[in-house]
C-alpha cells in the first residue's frame, strides 16, 4: 500500500464523522429557527452553515460549542430582533438583548411652590371666597395668589382678574341708566322730595360689588379651577 493510500483511508472515517456532527448540528438548527421570521432564518443558517464548511474534527467540535446548543442560537437571534444583522460573524455569546434605556433621573432641583398644583389650587379658593369673607382685601390678596401662580397662562390671569372688574363696571353703568327717568322726574318737578324708593348711588355701588364678589367672581375661581384640569406641571425646560 503507498503512501497516499494510506493517508487516505486513516482521513476519510474523521471526515465521515465531522461531515455526520456537521449534518445533525444544522438538522437541529433547522429545527430551532423554524419559528423565526424567514428571512432571519435564512441568513442565521446560511452564517453558520458557511462558518462550518471547511472544519474538521477538534476545529469543528470547538466552533459547535463556541456557538452553542441550536436553541439557545435560535433564542438570542430572536432577542436579537435585527433582520439586517450579519449572523455569520456575530456568535450567541454577542448577540444580547439590548441594554433597556436608563429610567428619566427626576430633576434634583426642587419646585418652586408657585408651579405646584396645591398652589394653584388655595390661589382658586382664596380668590373666590376671599371678596366674601374678607371685602375686597381678600379678593386682592386672591389676586396676587393668581398673579403669581405659573401653572395659568398670561391671558387667563388677566382674565379672570379683570374680568369681574369689567362686568361690575358694566352692572354699575346700566343700574345707573335704569334710574335715570326717574331721577329727571324728581328734578324737574320744583320743591319735590327725592322718590325713597329709587336707589342712591351707594345703593348702585353696593349692588353691583355685591354680585360682583357673591357672584362673578366665585364663577370665575370655578372656571380657573377647571382650567387646572389636566394642565401639565411646568419642566426645567419651560422655565425662565
Amino acid at each position: 500500500m503507498t503512501s497516499n493510500e494510506s493517508n487516505s483511508a486513516s482521513t476519510e472515517p474523521g471526515h465521515a464523522e465531522s461531515q455526520h456532527i456537521r449534518t445533525s448540528y444544522l438538522a437541529a438548527l433547522d429545527e430551532a429557527i423554524g419559528e423565526l421570521p424567514h428571512r432571519l432564518a435564512t441568513e442565521l443558517r446560511a452564517g453558520i452553515t458557511e462558518e462550518l464548511v471547511g472544519l474538521e474534527g477538534e476545529q469543528l467540535r470547538a466552533r459547535i460549542a463556541a456557538l452553542g446548543a441550536p436553541a439557545d442560537v435560535a433564542r438570542a437571534a430572536a432577542e436579537a430582533g435585527h433582520e439586517g444583522q450579519d449572523h455569520r460573524t456575530a456568535s450567541p455569546a454577542t448577540q444580547l438583548p439590548p441594554v433597556p434605556a436608563a429610567p428619566a433621573q427626576p430633576d434634583p432641583t426642587p419646585r418652586p411652590l408657585t408651579e405646584t398644583r396645591g398652589y394653584a389650587t388655595a390661589a382658586a379658593v382664596v380668590f373666590g371666597v376671599g371678596g366674601i369673607l374678607l371685602p375686597v382685601v381678600g379678593w386682592i390678596i386672591g389676586c396676587a395668589l393668581v398673579g403669581t401662580t405659573k401653572l395659568w397662562r398670561t391671558s387667563e390671569k388677566a382674565l379672570a382678574i379683570a374680568g369681574p372688574l369689567a362686568v361690575s363696571a358694566i352692572l354699575l353703568g346700566v343700574l345707573w341708566v335704569a334710574t335715570l327717568p326717574g331721577q329727571s322726574s324728581a328734578s324737574a318737578a320744583p320743591g319735590a322730595a327725592a322718590n325713597p324708593l329709587l336707589p342712591a348711588g351707594y345703593d348702585l355701588l353696593w349692588s353691583s360689588a355685591f354680585i360682583m364678589f357673591v357672584v362673578v367672581v366665585p364663577l370665575t375661581a370655578l372656571w380657573l379651577g377647571l382650567r387646572l384640569r389636566n394642565r401639565p406641571l411646568p419642566t426645567a425646560d419651560s422655565r425662565p
